[in-house]
């Protein structure tokens, strides 16, 4: 089978395009023309299957990928003398997954319940609308609507500042929805309850204290009399239901040392025992703190979906939300679209999350053809899920309806070993190692290049500029790896600005 230019695909390429029948997972590996098998699945479809391209729904991850993939088609279609097609590829469902939702709620915007005439927001006005409803939720919350305190809500807003909040509450609405939820709650959780560990911890204490009265005169054996001491005196003064701070207990603790009555088993319970007190009474907090959380959540929600009402909008999130709310409410509609699409491919599928796998389900009919690469999924920040490619793979494995990718094209044999080799193993069995494709001479010198840096060096050492710019809330990157970073780009520095400079990319493989 011959592509573009008379090109001719590979065997794996090859098969991938002529099975144009039924479901089918590809796994695609880095480097191996998924883009050119989708164009070329396309234009068979047209050409070899005579369907309208109209009857093709392609989704892409990107608005930029969607462009390439509707011009290529186009082209390839011209350079197989298709004039007509080539013309109604213009007006093809070819789209992000956005682009897709947006087109179908503009053809039934008032069974959607929507303003013919909405707007999409970009990020940046999103943004700013989500920002003001926190403003909105956050005076409610804290006022409880009526300008009276509520000092519960008052405490966790200073706990927390309310610029953490905001993060933490906008962060959790947008996971949650990408989940499917178009109102957004926590999920119920049981209330914490120390009780049970408290009175475990009095009667440790008293044991304990009982073992210490007649123990010797000690500094140490002293200082654990007294803290014992002062948990009966904290135990006795707590009201029934409530629970300790886990600061106050502690200052109950202390450490056995080498002291042998302080070893013993009275005192070693009575150390287990504070410490699952500890612990209850932090989970008890958390709940407490949870459910005013949970609260501010669904008050931020209700003002930022008041906000988009009044301005006629929707976000990229809600053309997914209502566009599946819209398929379920109208089945009739979804098996209009169903049955529109004789065929359904969907690129970078690894970057597909639930909500998303709603909507194709709604559209396929053992006629979807999903292509990934689970090595390249790098958007969980946007909610992708790469346990939803990897779970149609699997399926579909079991049916004989997966295939791979493997021929790389994007760099020379030698890399592509050491890529194997380095990171295969790591992979587990699932891995599909990159086989080289191009027909380059044979390397008369070295292709790759190991710089190493000493990991512990680098760890032991304090990096608070870089722990600044990840931002507040977030874990420090290790700092070896911002010294690997460091010393990778130093030698490119060195290969651009010597005389013997590299001729091709290829020489700039870097993992």
């Amino acid at each position: 089978m011959s592509g573009p230019g008379g090109r001719p695909f590979t065997p794996e390429q090859a098969a991938a395009i002529a099975r144009r029948q039924g479901p089918m997972v590809l796994s695609a590996n880095a480097g191996s023309g998924k883009t050119s098998v989708l164009v070329e699945r396309f234009v068979r479809s047209v050409v070899d299957d005579e369907l309208h391209p109209g009857q093709i729904l392609a989704i892409t991850f990107t608005e930029k990928a969607a462009g390439e993939l509707r011009a290529r088609v186009r082209e390839r279609l011209l350079e197989m003398g298709e004039r007509r097609a080539a013309q109604a590829a213009e007006g093809a469902w070819m789209s992000t997954i956005h682009g897709f939702c947006a087109r179908v709620l503009r053809a039934h915007a008032v069974a959607a319940g929507l303003d013919p005439a909405f707007s999409v927001l970009d990020e940046a006005g999103a943004r700013a609308l989500r920002h003001e409803a926190f403003d909105t939720a956050l005076a409610g919350f804290m006022g409880n609507g009526e300008g009276e305190p509520r000092f519960d809500a008052l405490d966790l807003a200073a706990a927390y500042t309310p610029d953490r909040l905001e993060r933490m509450v906008v962060a959790v609405h947008e996971e949650l929805r990408s989940r499917g939820q178009t109102r957004p709650v926590l999920p119920p959780v049981g209330a914490g309850d120390p009780s049970p560990q408290r009175a475990a911890l009095r009667e440790a204490a008293v044991a304990a204290a009982g073992a210490l009265s007649t123990a010797r005169a000690l500094g140490a054996i002293d200082h654990a009399r007294e803290a014992v001491g002062r948990c009966l005196e904290l135990l006795e003064r707590l009201r029934e239901g409530a629970h300790a701070e886990t600061a106050d207990l502690e200052a109950l603790r202390f450490g056995p040392g080498r002291v042998a009555e302080l070893g013993s088993e009275p005192c070693t319970a009575y150390l287990g025992a504070l410490g699952a007190y500890r612990e209850a009474c932090t989970d008890a907090a958390a709940v407490a703190a949870l459910g005013l959380i949970g609260e501010l959540l669904e008050r931020f929600g209700a003002a930022y979906a008041a906000a988009k009402t009044r301005s006629s909008a929707l976000d990229f999130a809600d053309l997914e939300l209502v566009t599946r709310d819209l398929f379920d409410g109208a089945p009739a509609v979804a098996a209009g679209y169903a049955e529109r699409f004789e065929r359904v491919m969907v690129d970078e599928f690894q970057d597909t999350n639930a909500l998303q796998l709603e909507l194709l389900r709604h559209l396929e009919r053992d006629n979807a053809f999903v292509v990934g690469d689970e090595l390249q999924s790098i958007y969980g920040f946007r909610h992708a899920d790469v346990g939803v490619f990897r779970e149609r793979r699997e399926a579909m494995q079991a049916t004989g309806h997966a295939a791979s990718l493997a021929t790389s094209f994007r760099a020379r044999a030698e890399i592509l070993d050491v890529l194997n080799a380095a990171f295969g193993p790591g992979h587990g069995p699932g891995y599909v190692p990159l086989l080289a494709g191009r027909s380059d001479a044979p390397a008369t010198e070295p292709r790759v290049e190991l710089l190493v840096t000493e990991q512990p060096a680098w760890d032991d050492e304090a990096d608070a500029p870089l722990a600044a710019a990840v931002g507040e809330g977030l874990p420090a990157p290790r700092t070896s790896l911002a010294a690997e970073a460091r010393l990778v780009a130093q030698r490119v520095r060195e290969l651009v600005e010597s005389d013997n400079s590299f001729v091709d990319g290829d020489e700039l493989q870097t993992n």
